[in-house]
């Protein structure tokens, strides 16, 4: 949602960042929202939720995260390349060879499936 919205005419990273800022404070507003509403077990359950924790983690709990780090983790590492390039600025490693916007996309999907896996 967040490329999306900030894809015009290509992503520039600081367009990227601020729509992302932006989504991320009105999602916080509405878990405020709820959290203020909610009753005292309810809250209590959400915060541990929100917070997160490791108690009572099983290994059969942490094969998903180990399988999405081993598909995953080459696909990052494979892009290093181009991520450094990346860094001189969008024209110059086009210039360069590297084809921009499916780095960005492959880097981003990828990390957020690694967060997202972590996070379940």
């Amino acid at each position: 949602v967040v490329y999306g919205l900030a894809f015009r005419d290509g992503v520039v990273g600081t367009r990227l960042i601020l729509i992302g800022i932006g989504i991320s404070a009105m999602l916080d507003s509405v878990t405020s929202y709820v959290l203020s509403r909610a009753a005292e077990w309810d809250l209590q359950e959400a915060m541990r939720w929100l917070t997160g924790s490791l108690n009572g983690v099983s290994w059969d709990q942490t094969v998903p995260a180990l399988l999405a780090l081993a598909v995953l983790a080459p696909v990052l590492l494979s892009q290093a390349r181009d991520l450094s390039a990346m860094q001189l600025g969008d024209d110059t490693a086009s210039a360069l060879g590297v084809r921009v916007e499916r780095t960005r996309i492959t880097v981003i999907v990828a990390a957020v499936c690694l967060i997202a896996f972590a996070t379940a």
